[in-house]
């Protein structure tokens, strides 16, 4: 927030990032200003202080999976989060008393939507981080002593709550409302949701990264699912044009943004470049389809899935563990439970004198090194060059080669 008031760009890093991603990041953006609230130490690498900084009319850089195994740095202009800082304080379920909890690291752009609503309204504002999860009752007792009203997360992590016995409204009478955004809300999380809470408000909300993550949003209810299984993303702010590219003249396509508020751009070797599209377009890579000025989400166009709210391409990730000594092919999997991705799956193909035991620690070791731990797999699957079966294109198919 300070960073907002002397209108100094920033980059938001997670302390869990191996430190090999954050040097890169750094690298990018060629900081001259590092603050780190921790008590380990990090790396100088890429901090000059006698850097003029090259940054003009930029808010923030937000880094997000990227195909060539290197983050991708999105950058945000003052244009931009401004008027999605007054769209948001248009909203007319926000009010001083309003006391929010977000589970949303640092890093990731939903976290900076929630402190400049908050600041905005002038309510109160509890944040989480990964490591308390690992200890939900205490986080019950934190909504309960705090008398927290407005929750804050990705469905998936609303969903392991949904199903602790004592989340439920008599148990908690304060928490009253509910903001799911980051991935798409599956069928059977509403429906939870709206029977442990039946009197409480649920808005879901879409916006990828370089829309400025805040595209379309409204209050929803079991009522809203559609004949096909499918909960609206709300509808889209008035000054965002949302159409669907279906050229086959399909109802689902790709859908489109147009606006005068997207991203400036990427940051490629300390510049800004263009997002490669048409001047105020944006293809997001989502499919889905609009109905009666709802928007619906119902997959993507490539083989990027969104796991706890982040984006996550699976080339990066493969990328990194080929690059492992004895590590001959690896493909990555979204593991989903009620329509869900609950976790990350890899299938990796060795080299015969390999010891499947030693490979697992090595490529956890340089996972561990250069992504945050939401993009590390939690379980592999090892199988040597000589048991591999082929697919009868002579591709390698994970669901082929099962034990």
């Amino acid at each position: 927030m300070a960073c907002f008031s002397a209108k100094q760009p920033f980059t938001p890093l997670n302390a869990d990032t191996g430190q090999a991603r954050k040097e890169q990041m750094l690298d990018s953006i060629k900081s001259y200003y590092l603050i780190n609230c921790q008590t380990d130490e990090i790396s100088s690498y890429g901090v000059d202080q006698n850097s003029p900084g090259q940054f003009q009319d930029i808010a923030y850089i937000i880094f997000t999976s990227g195909t060539t195994g290197t983050p991708k740095g999105v950058v945000i202009s003052n244009k931009a989060i401004n008027n999605m800082i007054k769209w948001m304080l248009s909203w007319p379920f926000y009010s001083p008393e309003t006391s929010a909890l977000s589970f949303f690291p640092f890093n990731f752009d939903p976290t900076i939507f929630i402190l400049a609503s908050m600041s905005g309204w002038g309510g109160r504002l509890t944040l989480l981080d990964n490591e308390h999860l690992s200890h939900p009752s205490e986080i019950i007792n934190t909504i309960r002593s705090n008398k927290i009203s407005f929750w804050f997360s990705t469905p998936t992590l609303l969903l392991k709550f949904l199903l602790m016995h004592d989340f439920h409204c008599k148990s908690l009478p304060s928490l009253s409302f509910f903001f799911l955004t980051g991935e798409g809300l599956p069928k059977a999380c509403l429906r939870y949701l709206a029977e442990k809470f039946p009197a409480a408000k649920i808005h879901n909300a879409y916006g990828p990264t370089e829309a400025v993550i805040g595209v379309s949003t409204s209050e929803i209810s079991i009522n809203d699912i559609n004949d096909e299984g499918y909960v609206p993303a709300g509808r889209p702010r008035e000054d965002i044009e949302i159409f669907i590219d279906n050229p086959v003249g399909d109802k689902e396509g790709e859908i489109i943004i147009r606006s005068d508020y997207l991203a400036s751009g990427y940051l490629k070797d300390g510049l800004v470049t263009s997002l490669g599209t048409k001047h105020n377009e944006y293809p997001t890579g989502d499919l889905g389809f609009v109905s009666e000025g709802r928007l619906y989400i119902t997959g993507r166009v490539n083989r990027q899935f969104k796991y706890s709210g982040m984006r996550i391409d699976p080339l990066e990730i493969e990328l990194a563990i080929s690059d492992v000594s004895g590590v001959l092919f690896a493909k990555l999997s979204p593991k989903k439970v009620m329509d869900i991705v609950a976790s990350i799956h890899a299938d990796i193909v060795l080299e015969e004198h390999c010891v499947k035991e030693d490979m697992q620690q090595a490529i956890l070791h340089k996972l561990q090194e250069n992504f945050p731990k939401e993009m590390i797999p939690s379980s592999f699957t090892f199988t040597y060059s000589s048991q591999v079966k082929l697919t009868k294109n002579n591709k390698f198919s994970p669901q082929d080669n099962e034990p």
